[in-house]
């Protein structure tokens, strides 16, 4: 991997996933719910603390993106360059060494050193969705991560190592109820509604929609507000309240807006 990295140039994330039925070909389900998901957690890790790369153009900054993928199981690369948008602070690999330190981790206090370096507390409830697919679907994962400068960490799952973590997650550090900041574009606000007036909002970062409530206390100042919704962005104050996946349910959020403001 370190010989790879350096003759790219690049920082490579190898991802290697083993199921039953993905020996014969690759399966929808692993790209939707495994492949797709996991990127988008490592692209969150990259982008924790560094404010460069706040935007959906960082596959473009860092070049990011896949090198290869295989059929017979799911086994790809991920790659990124190692510019001064991911690496002139040490921001990115910090992040990246963190994380894979995070997936190395066994113990609660471990799982909750790693879980403080980082800002941006959906990297929790991501985690806990990698930890569920593993598990729902009987699968081993391998991940491996190197840079040209020499970094190398790895870390792998089965079945019952993401059973046992994701139990610390959900008992310890399951953050029912947050705030979050979205800077992002309103797609809809309904006040007819007989129960609770409703939002919607799509993330200008990340193109991730967001639908929920609205706070009865903002709710009395909305009418007075001049809204667009012609792509005027605004910075929306969130609380969200997240219920991990388990036998008995899907994974679920809920969204309450609690304060918004011109950008």
């Amino acid at each position: 991997m370190i010989q790879y990295s350096k003759s790219r140039g690049r920082f490579v994330i190898e991802i290697h996933l083993e199921a039953d039925g993905l020996k014969d070909n690759m399966k929808f389900w692993s790209i939707k719910n495994f492949l797709i998901p996991y990127t988008e957690l490592i692209k969150m890790v990259i982008q924790d603390h560094n404010p460069r790369l706040l935007s959906n153009e960082m596959e473009k900054v860092i070049n990011f993106g896949y090198s290869k993928i295989e059929i017979n199981c799911l086994s790809a690369f991920l790659e990124g360059d190692c510019n001064e948008s991911l690496f002139s602070t040490n921001i990115g690999l910090e992040n990246l060494t963190n994380y894979h330190l995070l997936l190395a981790a066994n113990t609660e206090e471990e799982i909750i050193k790693c879980l403080d370096c980082f800002q941006n507390k959906k990297v929790i409830p991501q985690y806990d969705d990698i930890l569920w697919q593993i598990i729902k679907n009987k699968a081993t994962f391998k991940t491996e991560f190197a840079t040209p400068a020499g970094h190398y960490m790895e870390a792998s799952f089965t079945k019952s190592r993401s059973e046992k973590i994701k139990k610390i997650l959900n008992s310890k550090l399951d953050s029912s109820s947050r705030e979050e900041n979205v800077l992002g574009i309103l797609t809809g606000i309904n006040l007819k509604a007989k129960a609770n007036h409703r939002f919607s909002l799509l993330s200008s970062i990340d193109q991730c929609p967001y639908q929920g409530i609205i706070d009865s206390a903002l709710d009395k100042s909305i009418p007075e507000l001049v809204l667009n919704f012609r792509g005027k962005e605004y910075n929306c104050r969130l609380q969200v309240t997240h219920t991990p996946a388990s036998k008995l349910q899907d994974e679920n959020y809920e969204y309450i807006l609690m304060d918004i403001s011109e950008v």
